[in-house]
């Protein structure tokens, strides 16, 4: 958790030492555990520079969790509207092929105008937030189960395995056999 990470224990437990339970609503949610995963990941390779990244994503982890806990009243931000309609499909139907077209009829916007506009809320586009979805549930397969590399891009949603390697090695700076290695300690 994220409360187990080096340093962070102080932002998240009271002064008793209980712990504090942050919940966050998606997208967010997936922009902190991706944080999180990066950083896991620096301490973990250790490679020259990694202390200095490691609190460059903390501090970024830190704003990211301080900005929606002091936006979380404001009706209009991304917890509500279209984009978080876009956001609860995507999280449905990951594993899925998705259009724009789909999410459109889905939110009642147009399919340029959602693309617009979940890249300004979200900060991402729709392809690449859909992409990061469906790299953490291939993580999870990858790292609590036994199907083959092909098997897991194909239930997650990716089309080819060279794809799939291509897109996880980019997001996760590992190819999906190295993750599960790395992800079991072998």
């Amino acid at each position: 958790s994220l409360c187990d990470l080096p340093g962070l224990a102080p932002f998240f437990t009271g002064p008793e030492g209980q712990r504090h339970k942050v919940t966050l609503p998606p997208p967010h949610d997936h922009a902190v555990e991706t944080l999180t995963e990066r950083m896991r990941g620096e301490l973990l390779r250790r490679e020259p520079g990694y202390r200095l990244l490691a609190r460059a994503l903390a501090l970024e982890l830190l704003t990211t969790i301080d900005r929606v806990a002091t936006d979380s009243d404001n009706p209009t931000g991304p917890a509500a509207g279209p984009v978080a309609t876009a956001v609860a499909y995507l999280h449905a139907h990951a594993g899925e092929e998705v259009t724009m077209a789909e999410l459109a009829v889905e939110t009642g916007l147009s399919a340029n105008y959602l693309g617009e506009r979940f890249k300004t809320e979200l900060g991402v586009p729709v392809a690449d937030y859909l992409n990061r979805l469906r790299v953490d549930r291939a993580r999870e397969l990858l790292a609590g189960s036994d199907r083959s590399v092909t098997d897991i891009a194909d239930v997650v949603g990716f089309a080819g395995i060279s794809y799939f390697g291509k897109v996880f090695r980019r997001l996760t700076g590992h190819t999906p056999r190295e993750y599960r290695v790395l992800a079991r300690g072998i």
